[in-house]
């Protein structure tokens, strides 16, 4: 039975097009986040254990193999260290004007820049981005809307 319905998810998954709810009913998911909860590695310290909490609680535990925990821990230090970043860059008034300052000023943007980038990466590899799920295409209330009255995206020229 259960080689049946794993035959079944693959032929599903390899059609082309919209699947339609039945089809999608058959398929057994396990991608699903599950309540238990993901304790965070002992090294990270309490502010990175914090937001490794906050993400599995987002999008639990299952989202998340055993493969990807060194991600999600680097997320994690990355995320803290820009907002440490962050703060030290919100006490400058505006861009500092002498050497000593301009010189922390430069090298705090440099390093911002650098976690802005390393977050980006990971999240997008961690699938926890907007960008790598394809939100565009969830249900919405225009969406259904649009749909009902039968203007298609592709056709949307006026003739």
């Amino acid at each position: 039975m259960v080689a049946v319905a794993g035959a079944k998810a693959s032929e599903t998954m390899r059609q082309h097009g919209r699947k339609t709810p039945a089809a999608l009913a058959a398929i057994e998911s396990d991608e699903r986040p599950s309540s238990a909860t993901l304790p965070p590695p002992p090294y990270l310290n309490a502010r990175e254990a914090k937001e490794w909490r906050c993400i599995v609680a987002r999008f639990g535990s299952s989202a998340f193999p055993y493969e990807t925990r060194g991600l999600l821990a680097s997320w994690c230090g990355a995320a803290v260290g820009l907002a440490d970043v962050n703060a030290q860059l919100s006490q400058f008034a505006g861009v500092p004007r002498d050497r000593g300052n301009w010189r922390k000023f430069c090298d705090l943007h440099r390093v911002r820049g650098q976690l802005t980038g390393q977050l980006l990466s990971l999240g997008t590899k961690l699938r926890i981005l907007p960008q790598s799920r394809d939100v565009r295409r969830l249900r919405t209330t225009e969406y259904e809307r649009r749909f009902d009255g039968g203007e298609r995206p592709w056709n949307d020229f006026k003739q």
